[in-house]
């Protein structure tokens, strides 16, 4: 996978034409939005794979391509068609598999002959957000008019269109993981969990302090009422003796 001139292509081919490869705040809000959601798993299959044909489709046109996804009641055999700069048309087939599954999927050779046997395309782009068999792994040679992009492809594809927005998804996922949130009240900090010695109690506060004074007790497992619960049984036990 020649991933150095595969993009190098991409960026001579749109020089001319997208000198600044940035999406407006929507578009990026979006696609970061379903990067943090990219393991997902779907009820409904068809909504799980258009939305990943969306994202692979703004991408290219962030790229400059000129990009349309096929209609799938003509069974084109086809996810996206994109035209560059010079006319040539390239067929990009994507599949979505969550790896969050119980049992993860992965493309097989059967796809990629499939995919491989649909004549009218220059060139052709096999991306998933999983990975390849051994077989298809061992047997791209094979198939020279093929681009594999697997899932660290994937991201590395993001890297090389919109490096930004790679790192902001990382930040995010990040914050995610650790279950951090971004501060309701400025927006501009970052919600963590605190320890108070004096008052011996955990509470939630803003990185951004003391620019925002934004702070919450924190009531899991009774660390907040620690303190009231023992006054309150004091005087129960007060009432009681009485």
């Amino acid at each position: 996978m020649n991933f150095k001139k595969f993009f190098s292509t991409i960026f001579q081919q749109t020089k001319s034409e997208s000198p600044k490869l940035k999406p407006d705040d929507f578009t990026k809000k979006y696609l970061i939005d379903y990067l943090l959601s990219l393991d997902t798993i779907y009820k409904n299959k068809s909504n799980q794979g258009l939305k990943f044909e969306y994202f692979i489709q703004i991408l290219y046109e962030l790229a400059g391509y000129q990009v349309e996804i096929t209609d799938k009641s003509k069974e084109v055999g086809v996810d996206i068609i994109a035209k560059d700069n010079e006319g040539q048309i390239i067929f990009i087939q994507c599949k979505h598999h969550s790896l969050s599954a119980n049992t993860p999927k992965i493309v097989g050779i059967s796809d990629i002959q499939k995919f491989n046997g649909i004549p009218g395309a220059n060139k052709k782009v096999f991306i998933t957000t999983s990975f390849f068999t051994g077989n298809v792994n061992s047997t791209q040679n094979d198939y020279p008019n093929i681009e594999f992009i697997d899932r660290k492809g994937l991201l590395q594809f993001i890297n090389q269109i919109v490096p930004d927005l790679l790192v902001e998804y990382i930040f995010l996922n990040n914050l995610k993981e650790n279950n951090i949130k971004e501060c309701y009240k400025c927006h501009n900090g970052y919600i963590i969990k605190k320890y108070s010695e004096t008052r011996n109690y955990y509470f939630y506060a803003c990185t951004n302090y003391p620019n925002c004074d934004y702070k919450k007790e924190d009531l899991s497992n009774g660390h907040w009422n620690k303190n009231k619960r023992t006054t309150q049984k004091s005087n129960f036990n007060s009432k009681r003796s009485c």
